[in-house]
């Protein structure tokens, strides 16, 4: 927020205004941080979201154009942020959402937490799943900061690399929707 008011030329309680105005009518949301008490820095800022791909599309006057790649992976991560609120609620979880990072540059797309059973997620936006895309995940569950770790991608194929189950998003969803796959 500090930096978007230095670009705007505003104070930072106006922008933080502005934010809270997004969010008090549910047009965003702020993911924040979980701290699992690494032996690293552990990023301290909120993520910010729309509540719909279409809204930021549209915003950036890009309905009507093909997406870009690096578009694409923050568009999936939204639209799987949204999947895990509304799966969370439709089945009262009693989850909350977060996000893991460190000032180093590893990060957890979301952590999934209840109680003391948190899961990862990590999202990738592309057909191939690579063995270090789930490197983090493997490594927090090794360190049992967190339980379960998910990677969920555009591929076609279910594979455990390490400790991290993937699943392409579509399975994914459809399994966790029709209680064929337990999170907790």
């Amino acid at each position: 927020m500090s930096a978007i008011a230095r670009d705007a030329g505003v104070q930072r309680p106006t922008v933080q205004g502005y934010f809270q105005i997004l969010k008090d009518t549910m047009l965003a949301d702020l993911v924040y941080p979980l701290s699992l008490k690494y032996r690293t820095k552990e990023v301290e800022h909120p993520k910010f979201y729309f509540f719909d791909n279409g809204v930021v599309r549209t915003l950036n006057n890009l309905v009507k154009e093909d997406l870009e790649p690096i578009e694409k992976g923050f568009l999936l991560e939204s639209f799987i942020l949204n999947e895990l609120r509304a799966y969370n609620r439709y089945f009262d979880l009693g989850a909350e959402i977060y996000y893991w990072g460190t000032h180093e540059g590893a990060e957890v797309d979301f952590i999934f937490s209840r109680g003391k059973k948190p899961i990862g997620f990590e999202i990738k936006s592309s057909t191939r799943w690579r063995n270090e895309d789930g490197f983090e995940l493997n490594r927090l569950i090794a360190d049992k900061k967190i339980q379960r770790g998910f990677g969920l991608y555009l591929g076609k194929d279910i594979l455990k690399i390490g400790n991290v189950e993937v699943y392409p998003v579509e399975q994914f969803l459809e399994k966790i929707y029709h209680k064929k796959l337990q999170l907790f």
